[in-house]
């Protein structure tokens, strides 16, 4: 299946592979692909712990500078610790708090 185009709101991150690489690949192509590039990083986690990738991490991050709501709680994300939890702030500043394991959902900035 081939698809070229995506919603509006998709637009602007969203690429057709097979746009991208010139060929549709096969299932078993894409998985080998996204095995490789796990590959390095997997053992660099496994080598520093997630110390070592949290650069990179962050900066895939659903949550980094996006508005959430955290244990019921109003939060903006700001980034991880070394050993992996979430740290967030109320939203427009303030003291930040560390979040070991809590509900953490993705919201409008405006509350809704």
């Amino acid at each position: 299946m081939s698809q070229r185009e995506f919603p509006e709101e998709l637009n602007a991150t969203s690429v057709a592979i097979e746009l991208a690489a010139g060929t549709y690949p096969s299932r078993h192509e894409v998985l080998e692909a996204a095995l490789l590039g796990l590959e390095g990083v997997l053992g660099r986690f496994f080598a520093g712990g997630f110390a070592s990738i949290r650069g990179q991490y962050e900066a895939h991050s659903a949550v980094m500078g996006q508005a959430l709501t955290v244990g019921g709680v109003a939060s903006e994300g700001v980034g991880f610790d070394d050993d992996g939890a979430l740290w967030v702030r109320p939203p427009g500043g303030g003291a930040s708090r560390c979040v070991e394991s809590e509900d953490v959902w993705l919201r409008e900035p405006d509350g809704a």
